[in-house]
């Protein structure tokens, strides 16, 4: 299956693809004058930078060039399949969600990561009495909560291919434009390649490979949901 044209795109798919791009020409734009990676990118949610709207926002900011056009090919062509047979509003839903959950997973892996390396300095702060130690378990607490960041829509993005892959599971999709492989096996390709590489993290990969699981399990929640509740119809 080719991707569709832009002009034959979906009205969700199209917008949501506009407003990733626009976003990342401001942020471009702007460079060092604002920086809308403080603001809009998704922070530990312990930390004093967090807002409740980056739970959206981080979804439509991107790091570079290539992170941005990997995640709008993504969401062109499983984005289009899906909300063309979903509609708008049931493909909207499904896409925030899974961006959500798929952040939320990230977040809940970060508490619990941290949690010794946090506990240890807290109780260093509250147990001294010397005001240059407590100072210093204080800024060490605040920079393990702040050294977190991130952004990008992979995580709704790796939803779709799940999502696809559930609904259109022996539809073939040609990967470089020549190799066809169909969706199933691509699905258990990219879910197979990122729990792999959430567990065998290497030193200086700061890519988001919990992030995109969380996406796919979300992904397949939700469809298993929706096809139990044959009431409901977007």
């Amino acid at each position: 299956m080719r991707p569709y044209g832009f002009a034959n795109m979906p009205m969700v798919t199209k917008n949501l693809l506009i407003i990733n791009v626009l976003l990342f020409a401001l942020k471009a734009f702007l460079n060092a004058k604002y920086d809308l990676d403080s603001k809009l990118d998704m922070h530990f949610i312990l930390s004093s930078n967090f807002r409740p709207h980056q739970i959206i926002t981080h979804m439509f900011m991107h790091a570079d060039i290539m992170h941005l056009l990997f995640n709008m090919l993504g969401l062109w062509i499983f984005g289009s399949m899906l909300e063309n047979v979903w509609g708008p509003k049931r493909f909207l839903i499904f896409y925030f969600i899974t961006g959500i959950g798929a952040c939320m997973c990230d977040q809940i892996y970060l508490y619990f990561s941290t949690y010794s390396e946090i506990a240890f300095w807290k109780n260093v702060y509250e147990s001294t009495n010397n005001p240059f130690e407590s100072g210093q378990a204080f800024e060490m607490i605040r920079a393990i909560k702040d050294r977190y960041l991130m952004l990008g829509a992979s995580g709704a993005g790796y939803g779709l291919i799940m999502g696809a892959a559930l609904l259109f599971p022996n539809t073939q999709m040609y990967v470089y434009m020549v190799i066809p492989v169909k969706l199933k096996y691509l699905a258990i390709f990219y879910g197979l390649s990122e729990l792999f590489l959430t567990i065998q993290k290497q030193p200086g990969d700061n890519i988001g490979h919990l992030v995109h699981l969380g996406g796919m399990l979300f992904s397949f929640i939700m469809i298993r949901l929706w096809r139990k509740d044959r009431s409901n119809f977007y």
